[in-house]
Protein backbone atom coordinates (compact mmCIF):
# COMPACT_ATOMS: atom_id res chain seq x y z
CA UNK A 1 0.00 0.00 0.00
CA UNK A 2 2.66 2.33 -0.14
CA UNK A 3 2.02 3.18 -3.87
CA UNK A 4 5.60 1.60 -4.62
CA UNK A 5 4.94 -0.84 -7.17
CA UNK A 6 9.16 -1.93 -6.50
CA UNK A 7 8.05 -2.91 -3.65
CA UNK A 8 5.92 -5.99 -2.44
CA UNK A 9 4.53 -8.22 0.44
CA UNK A 10 5.03 -11.61 0.53
CA UNK A 11 3.70 -14.58 2.70
CA UNK A 12 5.18 -17.48 4.46
CA UNK A 13 5.64 -20.47 2.25
CA UNK A 14 2.10 -21.82 2.99
CA UNK A 15 -1.22 -21.78 1.58
CA UNK A 16 -4.34 -20.16 3.31
CA UNK A 17 -1.73 -16.82 4.44
CA UNK A 18 -3.76 -13.94 4.59
CA UNK A 19 -3.27 -9.95 3.62
CA UNK A 20 -5.67 -7.18 4.55
CA UNK A 21 -6.52 -3.53 4.90
CA UNK A 22 -8.39 -1.23 7.47
CA UNK A 23 -9.76 1.47 5.37
CA UNK A 24 -10.48 3.36 8.48
CA UNK A 25 -14.09 3.65 8.49
CA UNK A 26 -16.44 1.72 6.12
CA UNK A 27 -17.12 2.33 2.41
CA UNK A 28 -19.02 1.22 -0.39
CA UNK A 29 -16.45 -0.71 -2.63
CA UNK A 30 -16.95 -2.48 -5.55
CA UNK A 31 -13.63 -3.79 -6.26
CA UNK A 32 -10.14 -5.35 -5.45
CA UNK A 33 -6.93 -5.02 -7.96
CA UNK A 34 -3.93 -6.54 -7.00
CA UNK A 35 -1.17 -6.92 -8.74
CA UNK A 36 0.56 -10.15 -8.38
CA UNK A 37 4.27 -11.14 -8.33
CA UNK A 38 6.02 -14.46 -9.90
CA UNK A 39 4.67 -16.38 -6.33
CA UNK A 40 1.09 -15.87 -6.69
CA UNK A 41 -2.20 -17.46 -5.68
CA UNK A 42 -3.73 -19.77 -8.62
CA UNK A 43 -7.24 -19.54 -6.27
CA UNK A 44 -7.35 -16.54 -3.83
CA UNK A 45 -10.80 -15.54 -1.90
CA UNK A 46 -11.70 -11.43 -1.21
CA UNK A 47 -13.26 -10.76 1.97
CA UNK A 48 -15.30 -8.00 3.67
CA UNK A 49 -16.35 -7.06 7.01
CA UNK A 50 -17.48 -4.16 8.91
CA UNK A 51 -16.41 -4.81 12.31
CA UNK A 52 -12.42 -7.12 11.59
CA UNK A 53 -13.66 -9.75 13.35
CA UNK A 54 -17.25 -11.35 10.79
CA UNK A 55 -15.91 -11.82 7.35
CA UNK A 56 -18.64 -12.51 4.58
CA UNK A 57 -16.56 -13.32 0.86
CA UNK A 58 -17.41 -10.86 -1.56
CA UNK A 59 -15.43 -13.28 -4.37
CA UNK A 60 -13.33 -16.60 -4.94
CA UNK A 61 -10.76 -16.28 -7.68
CA UNK A 62 -8.95 -18.75 -10.02
CA UNK A 63 -6.36 -17.45 -12.32
CA UNK A 64 -3.20 -18.79 -14.20
CA UNK A 65 -0.69 -16.22 -14.42
CA UNK A 66 1.45 -13.38 -12.37
CA UNK A 67 0.13 -9.96 -13.29
CA UNK A 68 -2.48 -7.16 -12.31
CA UNK A 69 -5.61 -9.11 -11.63
CA UNK A 70 -9.08 -7.13 -10.88
CA UNK A 71 -11.93 -9.02 -8.75
CA UNK A 72 -15.52 -7.59 -8.82
CA UNK A 73 -18.27 -7.91 -6.91
CA UNK A 74 -21.23 -6.31 -5.98
CA UNK A 75 -20.79 -2.70 -4.06
CA UNK A 76 -20.82 -3.71 -0.48
CA UNK A 77 -20.32 -1.82 3.02
CA UNK A 78 -16.64 -2.64 4.10
CA UNK A 79 -14.11 -1.70 6.47
CA UNK A 80 -11.80 -4.03 6.06
CA UNK A 81 -10.72 -6.33 3.25
CA UNK A 82 -9.20 -9.20 3.30
CA UNK A 83 -7.38 -11.62 0.39
CA UNK A 84 -6.64 -15.09 1.20
CA UNK A 85 -4.28 -17.07 -0.40
CA UNK A 86 -5.99 -20.60 -1.19
CA UNK A 87 -3.36 -22.25 -2.89
CA UNK A 88 -0.61 -21.42 -4.64
CA UNK A 89 1.25 -21.85 -7.61
CA UNK A 90 4.52 -22.09 -6.80
CA UNK A 91 6.18 -23.14 -4.05
CA UNK A 92 7.34 -20.22 -2.21
CA UNK A 93 4.63 -17.60 -0.33
CA UNK A 94 1.77 -15.40 -1.86
CA UNK A 95 2.98 -12.00 -3.45
CA UNK A 96 1.63 -9.04 -4.44
CA UNK A 97 3.53 -6.05 -5.46
CA UNK A 98 0.58 -3.66 -5.45
CA UNK A 99 -3.02 -3.96 -3.60
CA UNK A 100 -6.30 -1.38 -4.50
CA UNK A 101 -9.48 -1.64 -2.95
CA UNK A 102 -11.79 0.47 -5.35
CA UNK A 103 -15.48 2.03 -4.83
CA UNK A 104 -18.21 2.39 -7.33
CA UNK A 105 -16.96 4.92 -10.29
CA UNK A 106 -19.58 8.06 -10.58
CA UNK A 107 -17.79 9.78 -13.45
CA UNK A 108 -16.26 8.16 -16.61
CA UNK A 109 -16.80 4.45 -16.95
CA UNK A 110 -14.75 2.44 -14.63
CA UNK A 111 -11.60 0.66 -15.47
CA UNK A 112 -8.93 0.87 -17.79
CA UNK A 113 -9.88 2.43 -21.33
CA UNK A 114 -6.76 1.86 -23.29
CA UNK A 115 -5.99 -1.90 -22.30
CA UNK A 116 -5.95 -3.50 -25.65
CA UNK A 117 -5.99 -0.49 -28.05
CA UNK A 118 -3.81 0.27 -30.45
CA UNK A 119 -0.30 1.69 -29.21
CA UNK A 120 2.38 3.66 -31.38
CA UNK A 121 5.45 5.43 -30.43
CA UNK A 122 7.97 7.50 -31.62
CA UNK A 123 10.37 4.06 -31.26
CA UNK A 124 10.93 0.84 -29.09
CA UNK A 125 14.05 -0.05 -27.67
CA UNK A 126 13.30 -3.31 -30.05
CA UNK A 127 10.36 -5.33 -31.25
CA UNK A 128 9.65 -7.63 -28.23
CA UNK A 129 9.36 -3.71 -26.02
CA UNK A 130 6.52 -2.18 -28.49
CA UNK A 131 3.80 0.12 -27.91
CA UNK A 132 1.26 -2.59 -27.36
CA UNK A 133 2.94 -3.99 -24.19
CA UNK A 134 2.11 -0.78 -22.24
CA UNK A 135 -1.85 -2.11 -22.73
CA UNK A 136 -1.81 -5.87 -22.94
CA UNK A 137 -2.76 -5.90 -19.38
CA UNK A 138 0.63 -7.76 -18.41
CA UNK A 139 2.85 -6.31 -15.52
CA UNK A 140 5.87 -7.99 -16.80
CA UNK A 141 5.91 -6.70 -20.20
CA UNK A 142 6.64 -3.06 -21.08
CA UNK A 143 7.56 -0.79 -23.50
CA UNK A 144 11.12 0.79 -23.77
CA UNK A 145 11.84 3.96 -26.28
CA UNK A 146 15.37 4.67 -28.20
CA UNK A 147 18.05 6.11 -26.00
CA UNK A 148 16.89 9.90 -26.28
CA UNK A 149 14.79 12.35 -24.78
CA UNK A 150 11.98 13.28 -26.41
CA UNK A 151 10.71 10.13 -27.17
CA UNK A 152 6.57 9.82 -26.80
CA UNK A 153 3.86 6.64 -26.18
CA UNK A 154 0.27 7.05 -27.47
CA UNK A 155 -2.64 4.82 -27.00
CA UNK A 156 -5.86 5.14 -29.61
CA UNK A 157 -9.05 4.76 -27.26
CA UNK A 158 -11.01 3.90 -30.15
CA UNK A 159 -13.57 6.78 -29.53
CA UNK A 160 -13.89 10.31 -27.94
CA UNK A 161 -13.73 8.89 -24.23
CA UNK A 162 -14.18 11.69 -20.44
CA UNK A 163 -10.77 10.82 -18.48
CA UNK A 164 -9.50 12.43 -15.93
CA UNK A 165 -6.11 10.67 -15.16
CA UNK A 166 -3.53 8.34 -16.25
CA UNK A 167 -1.49 5.64 -14.73
CA UNK A 168 1.40 4.92 -15.67
CA UNK A 169 4.13 1.74 -13.98
CA UNK A 170 7.70 2.88 -14.68
CA UNK A 171 10.77 0.69 -15.07
CA UNK A 172 13.77 1.89 -13.83
CA UNK A 173 14.25 3.45 -17.22
CA UNK A 174 11.98 6.14 -16.04
CA UNK A 175 11.63 9.88 -17.34
CA UNK A 176 12.17 12.01 -14.35
CA UNK A 177 10.33 14.77 -16.70
CA UNK A 178 7.35 13.71 -18.72
CA UNK A 179 4.17 15.68 -20.15
CA UNK A 180 0.50 13.99 -21.06
CA UNK A 181 -1.60 15.61 -23.67
CA UNK A 182 -4.76 14.36 -25.03
CA UNK A 183 -6.43 14.83 -28.63
CA UNK A 184 -10.05 14.12 -29.98
CA UNK A 185 -8.17 14.14 -33.59
CA UNK A 186 -4.74 12.36 -33.00
CA UNK A 187 -3.29 15.88 -34.92
CA UNK A 188 -3.83 18.37 -32.59
CA UNK A 189 -2.73 17.39 -29.14
CA UNK A 190 -3.17 19.46 -25.65
CA UNK A 191 -1.52 19.45 -22.67
CA UNK A 192 -3.04 18.48 -19.95
CA UNK A 193 -0.58 17.34 -17.16
CA UNK A 194 3.09 17.91 -16.46
CA UNK A 195 5.21 16.18 -14.11
CA UNK A 196 9.24 17.78 -13.38
CA UNK A 197 11.70 19.03 -11.17
CA UNK A 198 10.79 22.75 -12.44
CA UNK A 199 7.77 24.05 -11.05
CA UNK A 200 6.27 24.44 -14.64
CA UNK A 201 2.53 25.36 -14.96
CA UNK A 202 0.62 22.31 -15.76
CA UNK A 203 -1.27 23.94 -18.18
CA UNK A 204 1.25 24.95 -20.77
CA UNK A 205 -0.13 26.34 -24.84
CA UNK A 206 -1.38 23.44 -26.92
CA UNK A 207 1.13 21.78 -29.15
CA UNK A 208 1.14 19.93 -32.37
CA UNK A 209 2.47 16.79 -33.81
CA UNK A 210 1.56 15.37 -37.62
CA UNK A 211 2.24 11.49 -37.38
Amino acid sequence: MDGDSTTRWSSGFSDGQWWQVDLGTAKTIDSVELNWEAAYASQYRVATSTDGTNFTTAADETISQSGLHTTSFAPRSARYVRVTGIARATQFGSSFWDARVLGPASGPPPGDLAQGHTATASSSEDSSLGPEKAVDGSSTTRWSSGFSDGQWWQVDLGSAQTIDSVELNWENAYASQYRIATSTDGTSFTTVARRDDLGESAHPPAINRSQ
